[in-house]
């Protein structure tokens, strides 16, 4: 049996900033809260509880003059406000590449441009990044009818970070045919990219493929998706618990890959596993 890890598996650079921000705060501060959870992996929003930190869904449930966690995935303007009323002391761990997708939003709607955001309308980083336009603003997927859009109007576009990118490409593409006065952002993060442009390869060449990363995850589906539409042996699992699989021919190879918010350990893991299992 042959395995190979993916070069690109595991942190990412905004979620390994948002990480050992927090730690850090946690070594120095008490009463420390969060806006949600600082990253989409159970296993370490576990390790940053027992370390101190408590997570909340609403400000309001947060004491006055505490410290705040300002998630990876970014809140709305308007949360940051609550959080200066509230007299919080602010730690932004947002992403720097989500935070610029934020300016773009906010800039482009002051200055007459509806905003069109090309993600999942229930992700954390969706919503937050809503709260920073100030005209009308509409999440689109692949399956947005773009011939509804109002063709008098100027439309700014921007995605969501971790977009899958050949579906982000097609949407963009349709809305070039289709509307007038458009403004292209392409905000997938390079990370993203060259995370998807590895499994691509990679899932060429296994016999199965395993994505590491929570459910929860929106990078790491994109890596399933992706991988499922190449190598139909691709199994999606969150830790080694899941990993009940049967690889008993010794002539086949296996690929691995993580989300960018699975930690090195739980990669580690897996790999000891298999081959143990060899």
């Amino acid at each position: 049996m042959e395995i190979e890890i993916a070069r690109t598996a595991g942190f990412c650079f905004g979620v390994k900033r948002a990480i050992d921000m927090t730690e850090k705060t946690l070594e120095t501060e008490s009463n420390v809260y969060s806006i949600g959870n600082i990253v989409h992996n159970k296993y370490i929003v576990e390790k940053l509880k027992k370390k101190g930190l408590t997570v909340v869904d609403n400000i309001n449930d947060i004491p006055n003059g505490t410290v705040v966690i300002i998630r990876a995935h970014g809140v709305t303007k308007k949360d940051i406000e609550l959080c200066k009323e509230k007299n919080l002391k602010i730690v932004d761990t947002t992403c720097p590449k989500v935070a610029h997708v934020h300016d773009i939003a906010e800039k482009y709607s002051n200055d007459g441009y509806a905003i069109l955001i090309i993600g999942e309308a229930a992700h954390p980083e969706v919503i937050g990044l809503k709260g920073w336009s100030n005209s009308e603003t509409i999440v689109i997927d692949e399956n947005f009818d773009v011939a509804s859009l109002d063709n008098n109007k100027k439309y700014c576009v921007v995605s969501q970070t971790t977009m899958n990118k050949s579906k982000n490409e097609e949407i963009i593409s349709k809305l070039k045919e289709n509307i007038k006065e458009l403004v292209v952002f392409n905000t997938v993060c390079l990370a993203t990219e060259e995370r998807q442009n590895e499994l691509k390869s990679l899932a060429k060449t296994v016999d199965s493929m395993i994505i590491i990363g929570d459910k929860t995850s929106s990078n790491s589906n994109r890596l399933y998706e992706i991988s499922k539409s190449i190598c139909n042996n691709s199994y999606f699992i969150e830790n080694i618990d899941e990993l009940c699989l049967n690889f008993s021919d010794s002539s086949c190879k296996i690929g691995i890959t993580a989300g960018a918010s699975t930690p090195s350990e739980l990669i580690t893991e897996v790999y000891d596993k298999l081959v143990a299992n060899k």
